[in-house]
């Protein structure tokens, strides 16, 4: 699990990232972050509060997958967690507080770091 001193992003792989697909697309895909981390986040929480370890193994690799294509480490590492062991995200009474933590965090830094406010 990240630590909470960690970097939010991966901030050499997002410079790697632009230069292979550019800026515009980043800053595209960091400005549908909020929706699309939000469907998911959504769905891993309503699997988790009832109990559906598949559905939570589910969105969690799909949020992972989105997360760690903006660099968002510290969020897709939470849903790595949940993905590769749901039974134990499962009876983690903290599990929600920490995706909302990890959610904020990630959306506030792509914003910053693409200038979306």
């Amino acid at each position: 699990m990240a630590e909470m001193g960690e970097d939010v992003l991966d901030h050499a792989y997002l410079s790697e990232l632009t230069e292979w697909v550019g800026a515009a697309t980043l800053t595209d895909l960091a400005a549908k972050a909020p929706e699309s981390f939000g469907v998911e986040s959504d769905a891993m929480r309503a699997a988790w509060q009832q109990g559906d370890a598949t559905e939570l193994r589910a969105a969690s690799h799909r949020l992972k997958g989105m997360a760690s294509s903006l660099a968002c480490c510290r969020l897709a590492q939470l849903c790595q967690f949940a993905q590769h062991d749901p039974a134990r995200a499962m009876i983690d009474r903290d599990l929600g507080a920490r995706l909302d933590r990890e959610l904020a965090a990630a959306l506030d830094a792509l914003s910053v770091r693409f200038g979306l406010r």
